[in-house]
């Protein structure tokens, strides 16, 4: 978080940038999976990585933009509250309801990010904006996860990551 908060890289180009060679590194593992379960791949594979594509990338940009807006504690522990919020989206978005794990593992993390925020959470009116940004973007962020979760296939992960990535570069 600190380099892209040095750099003068425009918010929505970084973003591209680190998706598009994010996909090209994971090509050849994709295209190798691809010719291994290219019979049970059809056109849905691909239709299916927009949407989650598109809040991955809402999210990658806005978090881009919020994190030069506020201190760097701030948005790591504005961010990092994700596992709070999925579980609500999950049963909002998806209609899935949640295990008792999962609610356990929420609970555990939760009471890490309390300490967290605690000990290093500082707001202020310099960083009240930056701060906003960053909880929008914690939110795309669990959205992405929640799509992500519903629209995801059978094969490998490889042949879904790539094209999803390439999808939010655009």
């Amino acid at each position: 978080m600190l380099w892209i908060k040095l750099s003068d890289i425009d918010a929505v180009t970084l973003t591209a940038l680190r998706l598009s060679l994010a996909s090209v590194a994971l090509a050849p593992f994709a295209w190798r999976d691809w010719r291994r379960h290219r019979e049970q791949l059809d056109w849905t594979h691909l239709r299916d990585t927009v949407v989650p594509g598109l809040m991955l990338a809402m999210h990658l940009a806005s978090w881009n933009l919020g994190v030069r807006m506020t201190k760097a504690a701030n948005g790591t522990l504005i961010v990092n509250l994700t596992p709070l919020v999925t579980p609500l989206l999950l049963w909002l978005l998806v209609s899935e309801k949640v295990t008792r794990r999962e609610l356990i593992a929420t609970a555990v993390s939760s009471a890490g990010l309390v300490l967290l925020f605690v000990a290093d959470f500082r707001v202020s009116a310099g960083t009240l904006a930056g701060d906003a940004v960053c909880l929008g973007s914690m939110v795309m962020l669990a959205i992405y996860l929640v799509l992500a979760r519903r629209y995801r296939h059978p094969p490998p992960t490889l042949l879904y990551v790539p094209p999803l990535y390439a999808d939010a570069a655009n």
